[in-house]
């Protein structure tokens, strides 16, 4: 009796093993598919378009006069605070670089001790680049060289009993050092907000000749100190900061 009983059992489980492997067949093969990872945004160059304006909170430079009399003198020359406005055409080379070339002009300054006023525009080809992005904000640091046209009123030194006398305009070698913050507004416009440096090359303000300036005049170290706010327009579809 045990041994009947013993296989009825054997023959159930063969019965449900059977069953079991025609359901499984039914299903088909069983696939496992791969978990998807999201790929990663693509970031592209492209152009973009850029206006600014400035606050020049201190331009100074460093003046000499030297007489026919062979007697010469130096001081540093403070000018007014002015304003200046810019516009430039740039490339997004890719998330972490980006370069433009800016052309800026200066409202003159006013220099009183010499009753003059200096006028710079500059001509700029400037390198970003960018220390990361932070939900849409981008610091940067960047650095540019180009040309500056220094533009001098008629000056007269009448503590100095010299003068007037017209100043030649003349271009000089000019170099430029930048640090501030972007924010992108949408993926093409951003707010750009920073600190420029400006250096001037040494230049001479009188040659010899005039009669009502017995002398000459040269100045260096012709330094621009600005604060800027611009904005930037992208051509496409851009996120991440630049």
């Amino acid at each position: 009796m045990r041994h009947i009983t013993r296989l009825a059992l054997a023959a159930s489980a063969l019965t449900m093993i059977s069953v079991s492997v025609a359901a499984a067949a039914d299903l088909g093969p069983v696939v496992i598919q791969p978990e998807a990872v999201p790929e990663p945004p693509v970031l592209m160059g492209g152009w973009y378009l850029r206006g600014d304006i400035s606050y020049e909170f201190k331009t100074k430079a460093r003046v000499y006069l030297s007489t026919t009399s062979s007697s010469s003198s130096s001081f540093d020359a403070d000018f007014d605070d002015t304003w200046n406005i810019g516009a430039g055409i740039g490339y997004i080379f890719n998330e972490w670089f980006r370069t433009d070339i800016t052309a800026d002009y200066r409202f003159p300054a006013d220099w009183g001790l010499a009753l003059t006023s200096l006028s710079v525009s500059t001509i700029l080809l400037n390198g970003y680049a960018t220390l990361g992005g932070y939900s849409g904000i981008s610091p940067y640091v960047g650095a540019g060289i180009g040309a500056a046209y220094v533009n001098w009123d008629t000056i007269d030194f009448p503590g100095f009993g010299l003068g007037p006398a017209v100043v030649e305009d003349n271009w000089r070698f000019a170099y430029a050092l930048m640090a501030g913050v972007s924010f992108d507004l949408t993926d093409n416009l951003a707010l750009d907000t920073g600190y420029r440096f400006v250096s001037v090359n040494d230049g001479q303000l009188i040659g010899p000749g005039f009669i009502v300036f017995p002398g000459v005049a040269d100045y260096s170290d012709l330094y621009i100190h600005e604060f800027r706010v611009g904005m930037r327009y992208t051509f496409g579809s851009f996120s991440g900061g630049y």
